[in-house]
């Protein structure tokens, strides 16, 4: 299999604070990658240094074989990268179908392929079909989370990159994007997903990263992390611990009904240390002063 995206020992800074250290990873052609980690772990950077929206200090970024270090995102973009950013980062005063021709304007002299996508999009989220010329401000947040997958994959992408697919999406939202993302997937597009369920990466992904404090810890193939959580957990922490959502089934099964539940699986008890408490109560976390709180920055 040849690479879609090679990361070589990239080392990227926010100011005089280092935010990731020698990072390597890479994404086969029409491969899912899962890339884990906690909250300032360095995952939302990595994406932003593939995309072009900050440029790396050291190391080698390459796209479809091509040099893509510190090249502009609008350059980027038209190597045949897509990014989807946490927030979604939608222009709520224009409707539905404005914003995916936005999404288009890499290609915008192709008006045939404009109206054959814009077909196709419709048939992967008919709910967006609906909502055409509804001002996106005006959308649940599951729907907005659709459109701004679809105007990501406006652009024919070849390696999409997503920032935090479920973030406070309903379990039924949830499994139908990640539906959605795995058929895409199988058409050939390149995916590099960042998600915190992390038992849901793993279903839909081949091969897994995980970052800790801005370095790459661990990686393997999901099958292998997912048999072995107590190794996950020593990376992440509780956040490998966490249920997927309930309304996702085991293996990639067709979207349920809506209200139907998939049945709970029972988990082992595990035995806890005592976790010491903070003045007000909380649980007192420790966070090393290098690591960096990731900053959305719309593409």
């Amino acid at each position: 299999m040849t690479n879609m995206l090679e990361v070589e020992g990239i080392d990227v800074f926010y100011g005089p604070i280092q935010a990731l250290r020698g990072v390597t990873l890479h994404v086969g052609d029409g491969e899912m990658v899962a890339l884990l980690g906690a909250n300032g772990a360095g995952k939302t950077t990595t994406l932003r240094a593939i995309s072009g929206l900050i440029a790396p200090e050291k190391g080698a970024i390459r796209i479809g074989g091509t040099e893509a270090g510190g090249i502009p995102a609008q350059k980027v973009v038209r190597m045949g990268v897509a990014h989807l950013p946490e927030g979604r980062e939608l222009f709520g005063e224009l409707s539905v179908i404005e914003n995916l021709k936005l999404g288009h304007w890499p290609l915008r002299k192709d008006k045939k392929d404009e109206a054959a996508l814009l077909d196709e999009i419709m048939d992967l989220f008919p709910r967006l079909r609906e909502r055409a010329h509804q001002a996106s401000a005006t959308l649940s947040g599951g729907e907005q989370q659709m459109l701004a997958v679809s105007r990501a994959l406006m652009s024919r992408p070849k390696l999409l990159l997503i920032d935090e697919l479920s973030l406070g999406l309903a379990p039924i939202v949830v499994q139908q994007l990640f539906e959605a993302i795995a058929e895409v997937n199988r058409r050939g597009t390149a995916v590099l997903l960042v998600e915190q369920f992390v038992h849901v990466a793993l279903k839909y992904s081949a091969r897994a990263y995980a970052l800790a404090r801005g370095e790459v810890v661990l990686e393997g193939t999901s099958k292998e992390l997912l048999a072995s959580p107590q190794l996950l957990a020593a990376y992440l922490g509780e956040s490998a611990e966490e249920a997927a959502p309930e309304a996702i089934a085991e293996e990639r099964e067709p979207v349920a009904p809506a209200g139907a539940k998939a049945p709970a699986k029972k988990r082992p008890a595990k035995a806890r240390a005592p976790r010491k408490k903070s003045p007000n109560g909380k649980a007192a976390t420790k966070r090393p002063s290098t690591e960096v709180a990731e900053a959305e920055t719309p593409v």
